[in-house]
């Protein structure tokens, strides 16, 4: 069933976006909210425990109803006759994930792990240097026709567009906030804190951002600056959490969002996936009962104070 096999796919891209240290999503959060990314990580895999082990459950009785009908030998066999498909093509893969681990920062990271597949391009898959070169700033695409839809894309300058958008959305982030232009819209979201809490707050706020912007990374910085300071006058230092539980994954869910558009037609979908992507939602609906047994290993930001009074979950 394609709708499920998408909501699937589009689970584990929330979770990979939430919980490692390579995703950029994971990185600006931990700046907006000036915490420490690695700590952020670990309370993140923490939350995600619990609503992780619940998909796996529904993933494997969803495998049970809709097994796998079939799979195209074509695709297969156009991998091992266009490829070497060696153990150590894997090496790239193993560096981005395991290097974070020992607290290597991420760009080193990210750079060996590039390096690594160069080399690993031109010496292993005969691709000559200047046309990987080429393809690692303009994109990759196979000779293969049964390849070009599955590998084709890539590159750095894909990533103009997207860079673009966390650039002037800083921009415009700063001018609103030294204008105090978000005052109104920092009171409204102070009051609703009151009446709601913050970690509810946080998400009606990030479900307003994202219906009017359509973009996760405008959600993260907003969320940071309209809740801010509710959070700093209660003392809370879980605003990275609550970002990271509701705006993260709820860009997912509003049906315009390009978190979830793009994938969507990716995988060649339509919104009927959405229902299947049990992570995306069951992380915010999991958090928020379960928040109190999180607070001990909170990660606190630079500029809070020592103390913490008690303040509405």
């Amino acid at each position: 069933d394609l709708a499920v096999t998408a909501g699937a796919v589009l689970s584990g891209g929330y979770f990979g976006d939430r919980c490692s240290p390579m995703s950029s999503c994971a990185s600006l959060v931990a700046a907006v909210t000036k915490t420490d990314l690695y700590g952020n990580v670990r309370e993140m895999l923490r939350t995600a425990a619990l609503p992780t082990v619940l998909s796996v459950g529904i993933y494997a009785a969803l495998s049970v109803r809709h097994p796998i009908a079939s799979v195209d030998p074509a695709v297969l066999a156009a991998l091992s006759e266009g490829f070497s498909l060696q153990w150590y093509v894997l090496l790239p893969a193993a560096l981005m994930l395991v290097l974070p681990l020992f607290r290597i920062p991420v760009k080193k990271a990210m750079a060996l792990s590039a390096l690594a597949a160069l080399a690993l391009t031109v010496l292993l898959q005969g691709l000559p240097l200047w046309e990987a070169l080429r393809a690692a700033l303009l994109g990759y695409v196979p000779d293969s026709q049964e390849l070009a839809a599955i590998l084709s894309g890539g590159g750095v300058v894909s990533m103009v567009e997207s860079s673009a958008v966390v650039f002037l959305t800083s921009l415009y982030a700063g001018i609103l906030e030294g204008i105090h232009a978000l005052a109104p819209a920092e009171a409204w979201a102070e009051r609703l804190a009151d009446r709601v809490g913050l970690f509810p707050a946080t998400a009606l706020v990030s479900i307003g951002v994202l219906a009017v912007f359509c973009n996760q990374a405008v959600t993260v910085m907003l969320d940071a600056q309209l809740m801010g300071e509710c959070y700093r006058r209660r003392g809370a230092s879980r605003l990275a959490m609550d970002i990271a539980n509701s705006g993260v994954t709820i860009a997912g869910l509003i049906p315009w969002s390009i978190a979830l558009t793009v994938p969507l037609h990716m995988l060649g979908v339509g919104l009927e996936a959405v229902p299947w992507a049990v992570l995306v939602y069951l992380i915010p609906l999991c958090y928020l009962p379960t928040k109190r047994f999180f607070r001990a290993g909170q990660n606190r930001p630079q500029d809070l104070g020592r103390s913490c009074p008690a303040e509405r979950i």
